[in-house]
């Protein structure tokens, strides 16, 4: 993350309180804003990170704990999106005119601004998911999509029921819990559907500055199937499949899933099963580690998960599988 630094003596100065405490209520502090990872080690209690699975757009985290604590939360270079899955049993929380002093409904959702620094008390058992969006990807989802060219301020939320905000954020903690399986074009799609219902809710009702319906033409089709097919192996992201089309992210999700029947991550990952099936039905003296690799899995791992669940049997026995039918 671009100008983020954190030192052990900063962590330790975090005002943290480890026990239910009463203590006068404190200003937010005004200093640099700190990215996602770095504000996560100040929180008093583990959380489950996208810290290693290289999304893009977005990162996330998912705290479950009961630690009494109280913490002065500097500016953020992100918008960090909370879910309430479980609240706490007590909150006191402010933050850029919010004053909360009892936990939301489970379910809810609120917003913290990047730039926007915070006082937080709590205590009690809870299980909160926290997503960290890009304010370049907001912005630039903004001007493309909804004609904002003027820039898009993103205000505070505190505790609204939103379904589909929420439902997208479901989906963020379920590809986390799966540690990445789908890959960064996921992280990548899903930060831009989160960046879509975000400005959905917070800017003025309006249609979309373009509305481009229907399915993708096919000479472009054509030319975006082809430049995954040359790109499978590194990994083409969204943006670059949405060039080849000639659209911008959002619409090129819709029309190539019109064209295809599914939408480009889940085609890619179609595409990239079949290489690896013809990979291992060719015999080469490849382990299943350089098969993976080979059809652009970033590890083995998620290789073998989105094998089975496409052709039902493991990687390790299609192989064996093969290798009988041709000495039979």
């Amino acid at each position: 993350m671009q100008g983020e630094q954190l030192t052990v003596e900063s962590v330790s100065s975090a005002r943290l309180v480890t026990e239910a405490h009463v203590m006068p209520e404190k200003e937010p502090l005004c200093s640099d804003p700190l990215g996602p990872l770095d504000f996560l080690r100040l929180l008093p209690h583990e959380a489950a990170s996208s810290d290693r699975l290289g999304w893009v757009g977005l990162q996330a985290a998912h705290c479950r704990a009961a630690p009494a604590f109280e913490l002065e939360l500097p500016a953020l270079t992100h918008h960090r999106l909370l879910l309430f899955s479980r609240p706490p049993e007590e909150l006191d929380l402010r933050y850029e005119g919010v004053k909360r002093h009892r936990p939301p409904h489970a379910g809810s959702v609120s917003l913290l601004p990047a730039g926007c620094p915070a006082w937080v008390r709590s205590s009690g058992c809870k299980d909160e998911l926290h997503i960290f969006l890009e304010p370049g990807l907001v912005e630039r989802v903004a001007a493309e999509e909804f004609g904002l060219d003027q820039g898009l301020t993103v205000p505070p939320l505190d505790g609204l029921d939103l379904p589909q905000l929420r439902a997208a954020m479901s989906e963020v903690d379920a590809e986390l819990t799966a540690r990445g399986a789908g890959g960064q074009l996921v992280a990548e799609s899903l930060a831009n559907v989160l960046a879509v219902h975000l400005i959905r809710r917070v800017s003025a009702p309006r249609q979309p500055a373009r509305r481009r319906d229907g399915t993708l033409p096919r000479a472009r089709l054509r030319a975006v199937v082809e430049y995954i097919e040359e790109h499978l192996e590194a990994g083409p992201t969204l943006e670059e499949m949405a060039a080849v089309a000639r659209l911008s992210p959002n619409y090129f999700v819709g029309q190539f899933k019109r064209a295809t029947g599914l939408p480009p991550h889940q085609y890619v990952i179609v595409r990239r099963v079949e290489r690896s099936k013809e990979l291992l039905q060719a015999g080469a003296d490849l382990s299943l580690a350089e098969v993976a690799a080979h059809a652009g899995f970033s590890d083995q791992s998620q290789f073998s998960h989105h094998f089975k669940r496409l052709i039902g049997v493991t990687p390790g026995q299609f192989r064996t599988r093969v290798r009988t039918d041709k000495t039979a």
